[in-house]
């Protein structure tokens, strides 16, 4: 009698030996063909029983090399699997190399034909660590620049006009991080002149431009003030209302200061570029201008003269040379005022003896220069800077202080230029004299920054008035002989 098939019970389907076989090969391939490692341990032994391709190429070793290891030998911080359910966790797996790779291994615990296995899925997570990694960077740089760029970020909502901001807003608004704050209060905080261009950014918001950016200043409880510009991004619903705004603030005070100082140094250089173009002008007027019409005069009575006048015309002759001489003495002084040539050619210590004795000798009154430790070289800009300040001080002297006496210093030292001009004159109020339209202590001052100098004014009425340069040297600093003081005046 042949052989009867059993029919298979309801809601199972009947498989016969062949069809298993091709399930299991198929099911095989299925796995091997994973993206996860699969391992299949031994869960009293924690032994290898089965592993996928994925997991070999993963680790680096055959699969008859696995099957003769536990997890330990692989997982070397996996001390034990739960007995029961399905557990996830994160690990490290180690190579054949011995290199680690950081990993996500999901757990399950099966019994099979009176036998308890632990079913393993195993996913690289490299790059993932790597994504976190950079997320992390990226939030900690941000933080970082938040808490350095003087920031906060901020979300406002429409409907309930709520302002969240984060912590950094304590230190720039000046109340207290945890203070709840609307809209209607942020309004309230600006500046009454800013307050109709930061209404009008707000009103031209739009979902077809929806950045919003403007700079204003904010009134602090206190009542001081302070500059920001606000970055933000509106969002609206699928009507076009305005639902939220999502941005930041910064603190932009200090450029806000920087500028203003810009422009005022700006405007001040301009005054003093007006004054100078003015004094040039007078001084080509009221004497360059006027000289040459008496030598015209001069010139003119020389051709009147009779012809048998032989020595009042040899007379005549001198003085016209003499004015001439005079002439072009006083305009190569001129010249040399707006243009020190010389400071290039001759250097610093020649350049300056040589306006001390010129200014005393046009005005008549005595400038003793003295130098020492000296360095034979000095940078040009340094040079040029220390020139200007002995011209602006001693033309100060000459015209205001009514001394008969001024004393000229440079001196060097290993690290610094020295340059101090000082008379016994009636003095002033330095602060008085910074306050006042004058632009000579000004133009000192300023000079002195571009060098890294710093310049020092001592005055008094009644008591004469000391100068101090000092600009340092940028070169290694220099061991100068012992000499005395000289005098190179007289």
């Amino acid at each position: 009698m042949a052989h009867m098939r059993r029919p298979a019970p309801e809601g199972f389907v009947s498989e016969a030996p062949s069809d298993r076989r091709v399930s299991l090969i198929l099911f095989r391939n299925l796995i091997d063909r994973s993206n996860d490692a699969l391992e299949i341990l031994d869960s009293a032994t924690l032994r290898f029983v089965d592993v996928n391709e994925r997991a070999c190429q993963d680790l680096g070793r055959s699969r008859d090399e696995l099957l003769s290891l536990t997890i330990r030998d692989i997982d070397p911080f996996m001390d034990q699997i739960a007995e029961t359910g399905l557990i996830t966790f994160e690990s490290y797996h180690r190579r054949k190399d011995g290199s680690l790779f950081p990993v996500e291994v999901s757990v399950k615990r099966v019994a099979v034909d009176g036998g308890c296995y632990d079913v393993c899925g195993v996913r690289d997570i490299s790059e993932r660590r790597q994504v976190q990694q950079a997320l992390f960077e990226s939030e900690e740089r941000l933080r970082l620049a938040v808490e350095e760029g003087q920031m906060f970020a901020y979300t406002w909502d429409a409907s309930t006009d709520e302002i969240i901001r984060t912590s950094e807003s304590c230190r720039i608004l000046g109340i207290d991080a945890s203070t709840p704050q609307s809209g209607r209060q942020g309004i309230a905080g600006i500046h009454p002149d800013d307050r109709a261009q930061v209404a009008a950014a707000h009103a031209a918001l739009s979902p077809a431009h929806p950045q919003l950016k403007h700079t204003h200043r904010l009134v602090r409880p206190d009542g001081s003030t302070v500059w920001v510009e606000s970055l933000g991004r509106a969002h609206f619903d699928d009507r076009g209302t305005l639902t939220r705004v999502i941005g930041m603030v910064v603190d932009v005070t200090p450029y806000k200061m920087a500028e203003h100082a810009l422009s005022s140094i700006g405007r001040r250089l301009l005054e003093v570029q007006e004054a100078e173009r003015a004094r040039i002008a007078r001084d080509l007027h009221d004497d360059i201008a006027q000289r040459l019409s008496v030598l015209l005069l001069m010139l003119d009575h020389f051709k009147a003269l009779p012809a048998d006048a032989a020595d009042r015309r040899s007379d005549e002759i001198d003085a016209v040379m003499q004015h001439t001489s005079e002439i072009c003495r006083d305009v190569q002084v001129f010249a040399r005022d707006l243009h020190a040539a010389k400071l290039h050619m001759l250097g610093l210590v020649t350049t300056t003896q040589a306006f001390c004795r010129d200014l005393g000798a046009q005005h008549r009154i005595r400038i003793d220069f003295t130098y020492e430790h000296v360095p034979p070289t000095v940078a040009p800009d340094v040079a040029l800077c220390l020139f200007r300040v002995a011209q602006e001080a001693l033309g100060n002297a000459v015209r205001h202080s009514t001394a008969c006496h001024v004393s000229v210093a440079l001196r060097g030292t290993a690290d610094a230029l020295h340059l101090s001009i000082q008379d016994a004159g009636r003095g002033f109020d330095p602060e008085v004299a910074a306050r006042g339209r004058g632009l000579g202590l000004t133009s000192m001052q300023e000079r002195m920054k571009l060098v890294g100098g710093q310049l020092s004014i001592f005055s008094q009425a009644a008591q004469g008035t000391t100068i101090v340069a000092r600009v340092p040297l940028r070169s290694p600093p220099v061991t100068f002989p012992s000499e005395p003081l000289r005098d190179t005046t007289r």
